[in-house]
């Protein structure tokens, strides 16, 4: 068994060859600030007895789409041992075993959303050990009411006031607090704190959060198609909460300290983790904010130095004589822009002049067009000159010939032109949609260069008059920026001085990180510790659950398998074919019969041994309708019987199939079918 003075002495052994700092004091204090000593005292309430199922009894309205409304009414004795429905699919079967989980552990997400409203009254009497008690649970309009009452009762018990309520609940999450605090005090169940985040992107820290009666009743109920998960499904909780119910149903004592100290791990690896980041960052930053001012002290402490001596005032006109180089090269520029604007000016005219020539040549070639056309194309009846008759053919070939109208002698113009004119057409327009292009570029870079002398004009303008008062303002600027540079060292010196007080501030602070080390450090390996123990301590229990839950499961019909392993992460385990596998790994069909085996297995395991602090109930809701074939269904069936032959006054088994061959091998007298031949 794990003690505090055996765990302070094998963290602090374990840590002091890479932390020599740590001590077994500091271990011891560290512990103990954070109530690992009390919780490795503190010991789990004792088991009041097992819980056993006596009477149900369901009220209600069943509704039908059309609006109507039939009353119902279940009600049936069980007892210890084995109880059964047997009934095809939609007959009730798993709305009766969810309202029994209701009616327990406060919870009715096992019950259909559109059946929830059809149940009015549900009534469980059971027993833990050999205490009776009544759970009474009503849904209105209003919401869900009720509460746990000693003693075995009814309806108009309750009603008529005259009872003596254990616990009462006013809605749904009073119920499950209520229900919650009441079977983890009669079962002997503590509750286990986990850590995880919060999902809200605005809250980032670490929270720590408690397993619940809800949690540990996974134990108890094996879901209809739920055989992916051994014991509860990753998506419903974070953490390992199967390892957390499977510990707790095996009575492992020590869950609780191991638990708690890696709460206090986690939160210690977070404090460390923050002040190591935020403490790293602000030096950083702190570092170079003086890096920067020290370098811009020290160029402000020779400005001052050279504006000390004797030449600073004069030196100072050195400004003066920059603004009259610069006026120099702004006039020179502008003579520059002044030849740049004449030369494009000039060909800008040399351009126009290129178009109008173009044009003309265009011109001329449309004439020429036209007086081809006319001689050559069309009979020529009348001189295009003087209009006078033209009748002779051989007037036409000499005014070819000649180019001069036979009748006037005037010449017919004769172009400069050569070859097709409307050829040269074409040619002339792309020749000046070409030169126009070049004179909007030629004006652009004319504007341009304008601007630019312009601009030009007014900076060396500016220049000009600020050169008029030059040494005045030159003196008068002097005095001004050498009272500006004293100032500003002072600024410096007063913003390093307090950034110096800073850092030594942050050494402080180094001090609080160093504490979240060794915090971290001791408290992990503290969890490592008590984790390791836990499992050695236990191991044997352990090996006890693997081997019966290996005969079982071999028993139902899963083949090959040679051993089922607890490893020391509480990780289960199997051996099969030569092969270590988990129970995702097996066959959909093995994983059920794997599932109920272990199941079976981990309630046995308190009866046989008398250890743990599993209920001795159990509820398997159809167990493989489709997955299981009928000869490993019958060796199920068969196994379950056996198990109520042997066992049943000391366990509580409820079993709901849509298998009919079940009956064969179920003990008839405790196996029910639906009363009216299709419904419970």
């Amino acid at each position: 068994m794990l003690t505090f003075e055996r765990l302070v002495l094998e963290t602090a052994r374990r840590v002091v060859p890479d932390h020599p700092d740590i001590t077994p004091e500091l271990v011891r204090d560290v512990l103990t600030d954070t109530g690992i000593d009390e919780c490795l005292r503190d010991t789990s309430p004792t088991p009041q007895g097992r819980l056993i199922v006596h009477h149900v009894t369901l009220i209600g309205e069943k509704r039908r789409a059309d609006g109507s409304a039939e009353p119902f009414k279940y009600s049936r004795a069980l007892g210890s041992g084995l109880w059964a429905w047997v009934g095809s699919n939609g007959t009730g079967k798993s709305t009766i075993l969810n309202s029994i989980l209701w009616a327990l552990t406060g919870s009715d997400s096992g019950i259909p959303k559109r059946v929830r409203p059809w149940l009015r009254d549900v009534l469980v009497q059971f027993s833990v050990g050999e205490e009776q008690f009544t759970s009474r649970v009503s849904r209105t309009n209003e919401g869900v009411s009720g509460g746990v009452y000693r003693g075995f009762l009814a309806f108009d018990q309750i009603d008529l006031g005259r009872v003596e309520p254990v616990t009462l609940f006013e809605s749904r999450d009073e119920m499950r607090e209520a229900i919650d605090v009441f079977f983890m005090q009669h079962l002997g169940i503590t509750t286990l704190r986990w850590t995880a985040h919060s999902a809200e992107k605005d809250d980032p820290d670490l929270h720590a959060h408690s397993t619940t009666w809800r949690t540990y009743a996974h134990a108890i109920h094996i879901e209809d198609d739920s055989y992916d998960d051994l014991i509860i499904d990753p998506t419903k909780g974070y953490g390992r909460q199967d390892r957390k119910i499977l510990e707790m149903m095996l009575g492992v004592e020590q869950s609780r300290a191991v638990s708690e100290i890696q709460v206090q791990a986690d939160f210690a690896k977070e404090a460390y983790a923050r002040a190591r980041a935020r403490v790293s960052g602000r030096e950083s930053s702190v570092n170079e904010q003086i890096a920067a001012l020290e370098r811009e002290r020290a160029e402000v402490e020779q400005n001052i130095q050279v504006m000390d001596q004797e030449q600073a005032p004069v030196e100072a006109d050195s400004l003066l004589v920059a603004k009259r180089e610069r006026r120099a090269a702004l006039l020179a520029e502008q003579n520059q822009f002044a030849q740049e604007l004449a030369a494009l000016e000039a060909q800008h005219s040399a351009i126009e002049h290129e178009i109008l020539e173009a044009e003309r040549e265009k011109i001329a070639a449309q004439e020429q067009a036209e007086v081809e056309y006319l001689i050559n194309s069309l009979v020529v009846v009348r001189c295009p000159h003087c209009e006078s008759p033209v009748d002779a053919q051989d007037r036409l070939i000499m005014e070819r010939q000649a180019h001069t109208c036979h009748v006037c002698t005037q010449p017919i113009q004769r172009t400069r032109t050569q070859g097709d004119a409307r050829v040269i057409q074409r040619e002339r327009d792309q020749e000046i949609a070409a030169l126009r292009a070049s004179l909007r570029r030629v004006q652009q870079d004319i504007a341009d260069c304008q601007q630019r002398l312009d601009i030009s004009r007014e900076e060396s303008a500016r220049l000009g008059r600020e050169l008029e008062s030059s040494v005045q303002q030159a003196r008068d600027g002097f005095k001004m920026t050498y009272a500006n540079l004293l100032v500003r060292k002072g600024q410096i010196d007063g913003q390093l001085e307090q950034l110096q007080r800073s850092l030594a501030e942050m050494e402080a602070e180094q001090q609080e990180v160093a504490t979240a080390a060794r915090w971290n450090v001791i408290l992990q390996t503290a969890a490592e510790i008590a984790d390791e123990a836990a499992f050695a301590s236990n191991e044997a229990l352990f090996a006890q659950l693997g081997s019966l839950a290996t005969r079982l499961a071999t028993q139902f019909g899963v083949p090959d398998l040679e051993k089922v392993l607890i490893d020391e992460k509480r990780y289960v385990r199997l051996q099969q074919g030569g092969m270590q596998i988990g129970h995702n790994d097996l066959a959909r069909s093995e994983r059920v019969k794997f599932k109920v085996a272990f199941h079976l297995a981990l309630m046995l395991l308190r009866v046989r041994t008398g250890l743990g602090k599993h209920p001795g109930f159990l509820i398997i809701d159809t167990p493989g309708t489709a997955e299981v074939d009928e000869a490993d269904f019958a060796a199920m069936a068969q196994d379950i019987a056996r198990i109520h032959q042997e066992y049943g006054a000391q366990v509580q088994i409820l079993l709901a199939t849509a298998r009919p061959e079940a009956r064969q091998h179920l003990p008839a007298d405790r196996t029910a079918l639906p009363a009216d031949g299709a419904f419970f």
